[in-house]
Parts: C-alpha cells; structure tokens; sequence
C-alpha cells in the first residue's frame, strides 16, 4: 500500500504555500493557501488547486519586489526575524504596520531617557490609570470607617481604643485623601516623635499599615499593589534598655 503524501509547506521568497484540510456541504477536499505580508499587516488567499496557488504566490512576490530596495541583502536569518516580528504584531492586533511599531518603541525609549524601561512606564501608567478610578476618602474618614468596622468584627475593647486612640492622634497631622499620602511623609511623621521610644513608634507604624489594608480592601487604595504604609522603616528594638 502506497504511503500517503504527507502535506507541504512551500516558501518562495516571502510567500507561503500550505496544503489544508477544507470541507464544504460534508465534502472533505484539500486547499492550498498563501500567506504573505504587505506594508506590515499579514495577508491570506485560499486556493483550490496547486497550481492556483502557485501562480498567485509568484504574483504577489513580483508586487512585493517592485516597492522592496535590496530586498536580495536580506539573509535567511533576516527574513525570520522580520517575519516573527510581523507575526508578533498580528497576534497583538496591532494594525499600524511594523514600521509604526519600531517608530514608536525608539520614541518611548527616547522620552524615558534611561529612567525606566518601556514595560516599566506601561505598568507605571497602568497603575495610575488604576488609580483614578478608585473611590476617593481622606484619612481621618476612613479612620472613622475602620473604627466601626472593628467594633462590627467584636474586637477586643482594647485593641479597639488603642486603635482609636493612635490612629486618631495620625488623623492630626494626615488629612488628605488617603491615596495621595506617601511613604516619606509617614517616615517624616514617626521620626518626630522625639520623647517616643522605637516601640511606641513601631506600634503607630503596625496602626497605620493596617489602616492602609483595609483602605485597600475597601477599594480606596489599588489592590494589585502594595501600600504606602507598607514601605515605611521599622526601627530597631536592640539598641532600647529592657526592663
């Protein structure tokens, strides 16, 4: 028994040729269809014969050499880069052509200067797109939320007025909406408190972070991404006398 033909792809310089399966009204029946790139976007004719394809493919690659300078300086290993590259932007659903794509990279990579790299920015700009949706609440009210939520949740009396009595005391000098307070202002904030000892100071950090969870929680703060309050500096206990 003769072995079945096992279908080819065929290249003729930057045209495709591919043998696939078709079916039309329950009939099963093989196609032939071309694929090529022209002016950056990916291009597909289906053929019913071979031969077809054949003739159209060597069409389209006489159209694609009367725009292309130099098109014979290109090596093997050129041709698939580029041809990645084009495959690259379809999957993404960019529609602007390769071209556009490599003008834009090189004109991010110059605004950015070195600061950060393109994934970077795209995160940043993310993230404060994310930002601008949230809901927006100050700090001495979502103390007054958090305070009612713990009282809700049965908390212990005293963790709640130790609670109440920290986190008030923060609501003095922290007014504004908690998304715009940031790390170095908290820092700044412990650090005064001169008479204070690192535990004290310590206690008002571990406040202040849990306030921040739960703003999170809450919708107030990003979710996908750590707190202000979670970034500020822990102060060491060793060098304190123990009693």
């Amino acid at each position: 028994m003769a072995k079945k033909k096992k279908a080819q792809v065929l290249e003729t310089k930057g045209v495709t040729i591919s043998k696939e399966p078709s079916t039309v009204k329950g009939n099963r029946y093989s196609s032939y269809r071309i694929t090529y790139y022209k002016e950056g976007r990916r291009c597909r004719e289906r053929f019913r014969t071979e031969a077809a394809a054949q003739t159209r493919a060597q069409e389209v690659r006489k159209e694609l050499e009367k725009g292309t300078i130099h098109i014979g300086t290109f090596t093997a290993k050129d041709h698939h880069v580029l041809v990645e590259a084009l495959k690259i932007l379809d999957k993404s659903g960019w529609d602007s052509g390769l071209l556009e794509a490599v003008r834009q990279v090189a004109e991010a990579k110059r605004l950015l200067d070195g600061k950060g790299t393109l994934m970077e920015a795209v995160r940043l700009f993310l993230s404060e797109a994310a930002r601008e949706k949230l809901a927006v609440i100050s700090f001495p009210d979502l103390v007054e939320l958090f305070l009612v939520h713990i009282r809700e949740k049965k908390k212990s009396r005293r963790y709640v007025l130790d609670m109440q009595a920290r986190l008030h005391f923060a609501a003095k000098t922290f007014t504004a909406n908690i998304g715009d307070i940031k790390t170095a202002e908290m820092d700044k904030w412990l650090a005064s408190m001169k008479k204070n000892t690192s535990r004290t100071k310590n206690n008002y950090r571990k406040a202040i972070r849990t306030l921040f969870r739960f703003g999170r929680e809450k919708n107030y703060l990003p979710r996908e991404a750590k707190t202000e309050a979670e970034f500020t500096t822990s102060y060491d206990l060793g060098s304190e006398e123990k009693f």
